[in-house]
């Protein structure tokens, strides 16, 4: 069972590392929703910022490679990892990658999410 609203991570394709975003932050835009899900489009930059309230809980998240013309690719389970939250704030951190990969190499979150 759900208890949190699912999310879609609109991803750059053939993108791999960390996804940094911050939520909560009043200075960037809310996320779209899109048939059920809240819509996190990711730059290439990896940096999402979003006014939107973070919310703990189980869900089933949809991660997918974006092409140049808008083709979505569903990214499989095994190449999208832990929701890694920074304790005593509002950024969640997800990486995209081989398990290898994930268990290398450690997050360094930005200095600014500015939009």
């Amino acid at each position: 069972m759900e208890s949190r609203t699912r999310e879609l991570w609109r991803i750059p394709d053939g993108y791999e590392g960390w996804i940094y975003t911050r939520w909560n932050a009043s200075s960037c835009p809310p996320l779209a929703t899109r048939d059920g899900f809240l819509v996190i489009e990711v730059p290439p930059s990896g940096i999402v910022c979003t006014s939107s309230a973070l919310t703990e809980g189980v869900a089933r998240d949809r991660f997918v490679y974006v092409s140049n013309r808008g083709t979505e690719t569903e990214i499989p389970p095994t190449r999208a990892h832990s929701r890694v939250f920074e304790k005593g704030n509002y950024d969640l951190f997800v990486f995209i990658g081989t398990q290898e990969d994930f268990g290398r190499v450690r997050p360094s979150p930005p200095a600014s999410y500015a939009p």
